[in-house]
């Protein structure tokens, strides 16, 4: 009975998805280009670590280029905000760096706890914080930087 339970949510959940074509494209383009910026992220982190800079050190230079590439691409191909007055990038700029920037804070947290007090290994660490990252990230962009309803009420003012 339980398994018929589970099998009845996973159904309800995909047929939620596939009856609204937009959150199928958004949540695919966001896997797309979240994937494109995490393996470019690691790849920076795991060669900084590689070349004996640290864990903060490698983790903020992951973080800043991640941060600059994902707001681009979130903002044109994911969430689709196509208001670009100085106005609009600005505000969705700062509110999409503040919010990286606390969930940033929170992953080195993360980082420092599993690998300098829990003796973890850098690379592994890394991989764990990222599942954190990615949902966070998401529900902050989906949510704060680009609701559609304001984007809309902005674009419906420029018209």
């Amino acid at each position: 009975m339980r398994k018929n339970k589970i099998k009845d949510i996973i159904n309800t959940i995909f047929s939620s998805l596939n009856k609204n074509k937009a959150l199928n494209i958004e949540v695919v383009s966001y896997l797309f280009f979240g994937t494109l910026t995490t393996v470019i992220g690691l790849f920076i982190y795991w060669a900084l670590i590689y070349f004996g800079f640290g864990v903060v050190i490698s983790n903020t230079a992951s973080h800043t280029f991640a941060i600059l590439f994902a707001f681009i691409t979130n903002k044109m191909w994911v969430f689709k905000s196509l208001n670009f007055s100085f106005l609009n990038i600005a505000k969705e700029f700062i509110f999409f760096v503040v919010g990286r920037t606390i969930i940033y804070v929170v992953d080195t947290f993360l980082l420092i706890l599993m690998v300098y007090v829990l003796g973890y290994n850098p690379y592994i660490s890394r991989i764990i914080s990222m599942g954190l990252i990615v949902i966070s990230n998401y529900f902050l962009s989906k949510l704060i930087v680009f609701p559609k309803m304001r984007n809309k009420c902005e674009d419906d003012k420029h018209e």
